[in-house]
């Protein structure tokens, strides 16, 4: 490696100024301006909402006031200072004495430092976009901004205006990568230009090289090296502007002026005059010939839109590569050039050009390269099609759960508990194929959010790593497939909110006097009986006589169609009836047949009815279902009920056992609203859609969509998504998937691209990625009217998760 003389950039490589008031003027003597445009995550939106960006951006470009502008893109280290904020709050609302709160403290303490150590080692970074300008004066400066932000505004663009000092601070990070990161620019001015040049300036600066047209620049430590795009693509992809913006570590500038209509029609002819005498040689190989053509044709399309009166524009973009071994340079730089040559860039480091090069990729407005060989002419249709503002990343405000990283490398962290008006609830639909990572990602938003305090009921079909975490979490697990200790009685009546009584969003005072439960948990039970029937001749008529006599059964516990919640909330769980009471009833009401009032039910019926209630009361049902409710779910943060043993049973028990969880713990959410957020897990969740039971999914389709007003959330799993929107319950399925904000799909099997295909949801490139190309941790998320692809990493808690895996 051979070094030139060291010098300073102020003397040798960018003459600045900068004025007592901390003016920022280029070597042109032009007051460096910048506005900052907030980014968006541009590709994972409709192909309507693109559109809408790219017409914004497009009409931005013709409207600025300006002969030229610089689009300047650089990284910076995420500042994630309200999450520490947040962090030490929760961290401090626990009682380190309690064990369980002692767990929460420690993890979300070890949650806080894996953050901060990521933000240090810039693995979490924030791209940062800025529209440079220069003016002559103040004046000119100050009447620029405000058409320009008024512009900005008009066009739907999130900015922020930005001071003289702020300027100053995107000169001094990009000259100083390191030392930035430690050492902010002081708010002060010793009296002279010099003082303030001498902080801002590069310690060393020296020109280096290996080879020919192998130059470098080597400063404070780090490596550069600075190229330029000689070539584009022939037909350039929405947000071309921004192919390199993705890159970290990488500064990246775009020079946008207008040009004059005449020097393009002689450079354009120039250039097909060229091309003629090209393509004339006798030893051209026909596909050379066609690859001439086709630029030929290129140019002539570029001239019928200048004839229509298209503006066309001068466009130079070049970019700087920063690696703090000499090695990481030359990776970086091949790794960049393997991502320009597919997609019809090419990339040059020019003859002798870095110094240029690095002065012109600087935020100080200096369009070194116009009116030379290294620009390229751009008609407004194509500059708007190249929308820059891109950064693939999700940061929720309050508490978010990491959960991994974007394909571009941004930060994906999500809070589900965050309302707005494109993310309306916190509703989850998780599917993903055996040994995608659904298992491993329910684990860890549940271990996540009991640390954040959420109450979760999970409803577990598998009965392995999640009863495993559950005790971890000190939970309860609910052993639902047979235990008289986990018992809950069906016949307890549920307190169910309908909507009618709950349509604003406050429920703290429901008036319980007016509400009369019985009737919603007779529904509820011919659900249920209908389930635990299975399918069998004359089920209707069945369920419809049981359904009679328990109405009439109830009375015998004074309990009616008219009793109001009020009196049923003053009533202990061993107030109520079990099935072996009732069995006993409707043996009663078979002996006592034809006499008196007891002469509705004909006793040729009541004998077979006795057949299907002595299971639920004293046959091999009992166990699961006939007992008073001894389950407190107050007695824990986190509950599993594990039904996992029911799984070898008859399909009517497990369901039946499915519904009267879920029913039960509704209950407690519609009459718990203040006690904290809290989240029902329902997976396998397509067992509980049954074709045959439409007023069973039209009750899950009723969960989803009321239990917002009670401060909580439906997670719905299932490996098979076709069975969840396919059959007589599609409609409610369908509707379920559709109110779930949040929609994480893993691995994808071809029933599951199918049946998203039918619901035109999502575009052949998201089916092909999920069907084809994702591996086990990929997944495409989908939030609000957003969507992105993302590889799931949740930091040091991966070794925890596997610990609790079972083979």
């Amino acid at each position: 490696m051979k070094l030139f003389n060291k010098f300073k950039p102020t003397d040798e490589v960018m003459k600045y100024r900068i004025d007592d008031d901390f003016t920022l003027y280029n070597s042109k003597k032009r007051i460096v301006n910048a506005i900052r445009v907030f980014p968006k995550n541009f590709d994972n939106f409709r192909d309507s909402d693109q559109l809408r960006e790219i017409d914004s951006f497009s009409s931005l470009i013709q409207r600025l006031p300006l002969k030229e502008i610089q689009i300047f893109k650089t990284d910076e280290g995420a500042d994630l200072d309200s999450f520490m904020v947040q962090f030490d709050m929760m961290i401090e609302s626990f009682d380190i004495n309690n064990p369980e709160d002692r767990r929460k403290i420690n993890q979300l303490s070890e949650e806080k430092l894996e953050l901060q150590q990521s933000i240090l080692r810039r693995d979490i970074i924030d791209k940062y976009f800025y529209i440079i300008y220069t003016e002559k004066d103040i004046s000119s400066s100050l009447d620029s901004e405000a058409v320009m932000t008024r512009i900005l505004e008009e066009e739907g663009f999130e900015y922020q205006s930005l001071g003289r000092f702020e300027i100053l601070m995107i000169l001094y990070k990009y000259l100083n990568p390191i030392r930035s990161q430690y050492s902010a620019l002081p708010k002060f001015s010793f009296g002279s230009d010099l003082s303030m040049k001498n902080i801002v300036n590069m310690d060393s600066y020296s020109l280096a090289s290996n080879q020919l047209l192998d130059d470098y620049i080597v400063s404070d430590g780090v490596y550069h090296k600075m190229l330029y795009i000689q070539g584009l693509p022939e037909e350039p992809a929405a947000g071309w502007l921004a192919s390199f913006s993705g890159i970290d570590e990488l500064d990246y500038s775009i020079h946008i002026s207008n040009t004059n209509i005449g020097d393009i029609t002689k450079a354009y002819d120039k250039s097909k005059t060229a091309l003629r005498m090209d393509s004339e040689s006798q030893h051209l190989k026909s596909s050379d010939l066609k690859i001439l053509q086709r630029k030929y044709s290129a140019i002539d399309a570029q001239q019928n839109k200048i004839a229509a009166g298209m503006k066309v524009y001068e466009v130079f973009m070049s970019m700087r590569i920063k690696a703090y071994t000499l090695e990481d340079l030359r990776w970086k730089e091949e790794k960049i050039k393997e991502i320009a040559g597919p997609k019809g860039y090419l990339l040059r480091q020019g003859f002798g050009e870095q110094n240029a090069l690095f002065e012109a990729t600087a935020p100080v407005g200096n369009f070194l390269f116009k009116d030379t060989q290294y620009c390229k002419y751009v008609t407004a249709d194509t500059i708007g099609w190249g929308y820059p503002f891109i950064h693939e990343s999700l940061v929720d405000p309050n508490m978010p759960i990491r959960l991994g990283k974007t394909f571009s490398n941004g930060i994906v962290l999500l809070d589900t508990t965050t309302w707005n008006d494109d993310r309306p609830n916190s509703n989850e639909f998780i599917t993903g194929v055996t040994g995608a990572g659904k298992t491993f990602l329910l684990m860890h938003l549940i271990n996540s959010r009991y640390n954040r305090g959420e109450k979760q009921f999970i409803i577990d079909v598998v009965g392995k790593e999640l009863v495993k975490l559950t005790n971890d979490l000190n939970g309860i697990v609910v052993d639902s497939s047979s235990n008289q200790n986990s018992m809950i009685n069906p016949l307890q009546v549920r307190l169910d909110i309908e909507e009618s009584t709950a349509e604003d969003e406050d429920t703290s005072n429901i008036e319980y006097e007016k509400i009369y439960p019985l009737a919603l948990h007779l529904f509820f039970l011919r659900a249920f009986m209908k389930l635990h029937v299975g399918d069998i001749q004359d089920k209707d008529i069945i369920v419809r006589y049981i359904d009679d006599l328990l109405t009439d059964f109830y009375g015998e516990w004074n309990i009616n169609l008219e009793t109001p919640a009020s009196e049923l909330l003053k009533l202990e769980n061993t107030d109520y009836p079990v099935f072996e009471d009732f069995y006993k009833y409707v043996i009663k009401r078979y002996e006592q047949s034809g006499k008196g009032d007891y002469g509705r039910v004909p006793k040729e019926r009541l004998e077979s009815l006795i057949v299907f209630i002595k299971g639920l009361a004293v046959g091999a049902d009992s166990t699961i279902f006939n007992g008073h409710t001894n389950v407190d779910l107050d007695a824990a943060d986190t509950f599993n009920f594990d039904i996992s043993k029911l799984q070898g049973r008859d399909d009517g028990v497990l369901a039946a056992q499915y519904y009267n969880i879920i029913s039960f713990v509704w209950g407690y959410v519609t009459t718990h609203k203040r006690v904290a957020f809290k989240r029902i897990y329902a997976d396998e969740v397509h067992s509980m859609l049954d074709p045959d039971l439409p007023d069973l999914s039209k009750w899950m389709r009723k969960i989803s969509k009321e239990n917002r007003k009670f401060l909580c959330g439906l997670s719905c799993a299932t490996q098979e998504l076709a069975d969840a929107l396919e059959g007589d319950s599609s409609k409610q399925g369908k509707s379920i998937l559709s109110n779930s904000t949040y929609q994480i799909f893993l691995m994808a099997d071809n029933d599951t691209r199918n049946t998203l295909e039918a619901q035109k949801a999502y575009d052949k490139e998201d089916l092909d990625f999920l069907e084809l190309k994702a591996k086990r941790g990929e997944a495409l998320l989908k939030y609000g009217h957003s969507k992105m692809r993302i590889r799931i990493d949740v930091g040091y808690l991966e070794d925890y998760y596997k610990s609790l895996q079972v083979n």
